[in-house]
């Protein structure tokens, strides 16, 4: 058996040591292929492991077993923040079974003992798990695009499963990802977030055979309703944000980035920064000086007056690198390395140049506001998913479900679709950053928070993040915003502070324990695998001149009729879209990815 794992930024593999061995001289024979990647470990007389990951050097184990970890985790219980290998090595190890998923963070962790092996990630799945399994094998990514490549090395076919077409072909935004547990490729399956995998090898005459658990929870239960009163979830949501952000924010060697416009979620983010940083060092503030934004920038403009920070104070790169001793790479094919992220996974074509190779700049984002908002919780799926032919929707509809059912929510839940959201387009999309830096903020990703918003009230207006920003700081939430139908009444805010003076007020928030450093973590994709991603070339030209080739090239070579018919209005949206000089390049090109994503079985 072996296991293969993830996101082109490591990889791990378990089983019988002639496999593992075979797997290791296969990977040493890529072109690019760096030794140092690599490390070999044995379980067992009958079974070793390989690891591939950019600190594998920095791993401990025994005889009696080890831990993998990458990424950072997050703990509210003990208020402590852990970064990478060597501060997953500091935490105080209870037990060869610790259940980590109901942490927030970005993680993938891998422990083992010579007799199971256990993989999970964290309660928001924002770094992704794809695996597959037979007797005697499993593997593990967060990238489609490694997994058929080395199913391919390994001798195994990469069959296409057709019943994700109705989804995959869809072009409606919230199909911009997988929407099951099930990928375009037979037998490769997808780890919902909050989820763990267990594997159990027994050695049988000759070989070793698994028995593999998967485990996943009924989200009901992971997101829960408090019973407490609500601000005094407020209270504590606070706490945990301003707690964890203000230790992120006291290193040295980084530098927050944060965009802000003239909307309540920024807003927030900037009201948690100045409550755990009031003098604002260390922070890098942006707006979007675009005339199409003048409103936003108006308002970002008077926030910087007022509260005496430097807007847009330019790029920022030598005082980084001066006080952290990182560096920035340059990407030289973002083409290939979006494949190997991205690839039948997150349609969108974000592309970057360069990145940091330790994660020296945290970006600090509101991804995950619409969990808090309830956005997506009277969405009909009849609506949204219903054109022309029944059975397009059938299909769709019955894919849809399938994913509810695994995360434990009944297909007549009248918030089905925000819970899908959570599971599956909110946990992909807002884990995307991996393939740049291994350490980007996202505040409003907090479990007590999102469980506030799936359990709000139907029907009555989710006042949620404006209260939240009250009890941040109420003279941020009384300036007007950039629409006046946005500005929160001062009824409203006398009442939350009323409120929270009979709790005691706001108590001082002391900053989280770190684990590690942020020098300990490096950025980037594998070298080892970067061979995988030349078949997406970039040739330096028009991005979207790039993406539009790649796509008639891979539309051209497709014999199947079917096949070009459910794809036809991918097809066409994506060529009218690329050759719009107006059109988002990442926006433009996701039509088209549906149509890259057709190279990843053997033969279609």
């Amino acid at each position: 058996m072996k296991i293969i794992n993830i996101v082109s930024t490591y990889l791990v593999a378990i089983g019988e040591k002639i496999l593992v061995d075979k797997l290791n001289h296969a990977i040493c024979d890529l072109p690019g292929s760096v030794k140092e990647e690599l490390r070999l470990e044995k379980l067992s007389n009958a079974c070793s492991a390989l690891f591939v990951g950019k600190t594998v050097d920095k791993m401990k184990s025994t005889e009696y077993g080890g831990d993998f970890f990458s990424g950072w985790l997050l703990d509210h219980h003990d208020s402590s923040i852990t970064l990478g290998q060597c501060g997953f090595n500091q935490r105080e190890k209870k037990g060869n079974d610790t259940d980590y998923t109901t942490n927030e963070g970005s993680f993938i962790h891998v422990n083992w003992s010579p007799n199971f092996f256990k993989i999970q990630h964290d309660c928001f799945g924002l770094y992704p798990i794809l695996y597959y399994y037979s007797k005697g094998l499993f593997i593990a990514s967060d990238s489609l695009l490694t997994l058929t490549r080395i199913r391919s090395i390994m001798g195994m076919t990469n069959k296409m499963n057709r019943t994700v077409h109705s989804t995959r072909s869809w072009t409606h935004g919230l199909a911009c990802n997988i929407m099951s547990t099930q990928t375009i490729i037979e037998g490769i399956q997808y780890l919902p977030p909050a989820s763990s995998i267990s594997i159990i090898p027994h050695l049988n005459t000759n070989n070793v055979s698994l028995k593999v658990s998967i485990n996943i929870p009924n989200y009901q239960d992971v997101f829960k309703k408090n019973e407490r009163p609500y601000i005094e979830e407020l209270q504590t949501c606070v706490a945990q944000i301003v707690g964890s952000i203000s230790a992120i924010q006291s290193l040295h060697e980084t530098e927050l980035m944060l965009g802000l416009s003239g909307g309540l979620d920024s807003r927030i983010l900037f009201g948690i920064v100045k409550k755990s940083w009031p003098n604002l060092k260390q922070i890098d503030i942006r707006s979007n000086t675009h005339i199409s934004r003048k409103d936003d920038y108006k308002i970002a403009n008077h926030l910087s007056k007022v509260f005496k920070f430097d807007l847009n104070k330019g790029d920022n790169t030598k005082n980084i690198a001066d006080r952290s001793g990182a560096k920035v790479l340059r990407i030289h094919n973002m083409f290939g390395n979006w494949a190997l992220s991205n690839l039948g996974l997150f349609d969108m074509t974000y592309m970057y140049r360069s990145y940091w190779n330790h994660p020296a700049l945290v970006e600090i984002g509101g991804h995950g506001a619409e969990i808090v908002k309830g956005t997506f919780s009277k969405t009909s799926l009849f609506k949204i998913g219903f054109r022309k032919k029944i059975v397009n929707y059938l299909r769709k509809r019955s894919e849809i479900r399938a994913g509810l059912k695994t995360i434990g929510i009944r297909f007549s839940n009248k918030r089905k679709m925000q819970w899908h959201h959570l599971a599956y387009k909110s946990a992909i999309q807002n884990g995307r950053s991996l393939d740049r830096t291994m350490l980007s903020l996202r505040p409003l990703m907090n479990k007590r928070l999102c469980s506030l918003g799936l359990h709000a009230p139907l029907g009555e207006p989710n006042t949620i993040l404006q209260d939240m920003l009250i009890v941040i700081d109420p003279s941020l939430a009384e300036i007007p915003f950039d629409k006046v139908e946005k500005n929160i009444p001062k009824t409203t805010i006398s009442a939350i502070i009323s409120d929270l003076e009979k709790k005691g007020g706001l108590n001082k928030i002391q900053p989280y324990t770190l684990r590690g450093g942020i020098l300990d973590m490096k950025n980037g994709l594998l070298e080892s695998f970067k061979t995988f991603g030349d078949d997406f070339e970039y040739d330096s030209g028009d991005i979207k001149l790039c993406l539009k080739n790649k796509m008639e090239q891979i539309w051209n070579q497709l014999d199947s009729k079917s096949l070009k018919k459910q794809y036809s209005d991918a097809h066409d949206l994506a060529l009218e879209r690329l050759t719009d000089e107006n059109s988002y390049p990442p926006a433009a090109g996701t039509p088209a990815a549906k149509i890259f994503s057709l190279i990843l079985p053997d033969k279609v």
